[in-house]
């Protein structure tokens, strides 16, 4: 039985097969937060739903994060201030034993800054 796909560069090696990892996206999306008037360390906090990360698990206490990463772009959708030198935006990950999670932590001077974040989870 055949499955998959090789691909062969000119002197006959095989560089790409069934077994090759490759960038692989797990998730993606849009997040929209609002920077709202809670203070956390001085600056206004707001922390996203969390997103499921299917396959980033924590399986007999070894994290899989090596082989995944997190790409997130923002725009800023309000009609108030523009971007500040004081933003600042983390990912946040939470794990279990089937799969994990995680969320953005955004945080600004500025209050009731909505905000819209595009992300996308990848596999190495």
């Amino acid at each position: 039985m055949a499955y998959g796909i090789q691909i062969k560069n000119s002197s006959n090696n095989i560089t790409l097969d069934t077994t090759t990892r490759v960038s692989n996206i797990v998730v993606s999306g849009t997040i929209s937060v609002n920077s709202g008037t809670t203070q956390e360390g001085g600056y206004n906090t707001v922390y996203s739903d969390y997103v499921n990360f299917p396959g980033s698990t924590n399986t007999s206490g070894v994290q899989t994060t090596a082989e995944f990463a997190v790409w997130v772009a923002g725009q800023t959708t309000s009609t108030g201030a523009g971007a500040s030198l004081f933003e600042h935006i983390y990912i946040q990950f939470r794990y279990y034993s089937s799969t994990s999670q995680f969320r953005i932590k955004y945080q600004t001077y500025i209050q009731n800054k909505a905000m819209t974040y595009k992300y996308i989870g990848f596999r190495f």
